[in-house]
């Protein structure tokens, strides 16, 4: 523990330059085996909990359509001069809702690329810009758990 703060924002701050730091050290594969969640927090891979943090932080942030606008607008200056992803995107700002998250994670399109590339490269910026689909999609993925109860399954996300 380094410190203690009620404001979210300087949370997040010293959370986005602890895990560039750690990011520079690191590899790109992350497990943790069942049983070890006993354990003491600072046996963990410290990559690992850095990434729980985050998560926890995007699940309790408050994301309102501003998150998603910055987000497209993000989009579509990395994909200015690509018009097919161009036309996805506003595909995605005007019909997000009518699909599921897993339904564009899966779609391949620049969801799947760009989050995969910034988890790939540890880029927190570009994965703060998807915080509230990380938490759509989790939330997504919880409902599925909850449908499935006593059923222990494996997720896997593979990495270029």
């Amino acid at each position: 523990v380094k410190g203690e703060s009620d404001d979210i924002l300087s949370i997040t701050e010293a959370l986005k330059r602890d895990i560039q730091l750690v990011y520079r050290n690191s590899t790109p594969v992350t497990t943790l085996e069942s049983g070890l969640s006993s354990q003491p927090t600072n046996t963990l891979n410290a990559m690992f909990m850095y990434y729980e943090l985050l998560k926890e932080t995007f699940l309790e942030m408050n994301h309102g359509k501003e998150a998603k606008r910055e987000f497209v607008n993000h989009c579509k200056r990395e994909y200015a001069d690509n018009e097919a992803a161009l036309r996805t995107i506003n595909e995605f700002d005007r019909d997000y809702d009518k699909h599921s998250p897993t339904w564009w994670y899966t779609r391949d399109c620049f969801v799947y690329h760009m989050l995969n590339k910034a988890l790939r490269t540890h880029n927190i910026e570009i994965i703060n810009k998807f915080g509230f689909f990380i938490k759509d999609l989790h939330r997504q993925l919880e409902d599925l758990r909850r449908t499935l109860p006593n059923r222990n399954f494996t997720v896997y996300r593979g990495q270029r």
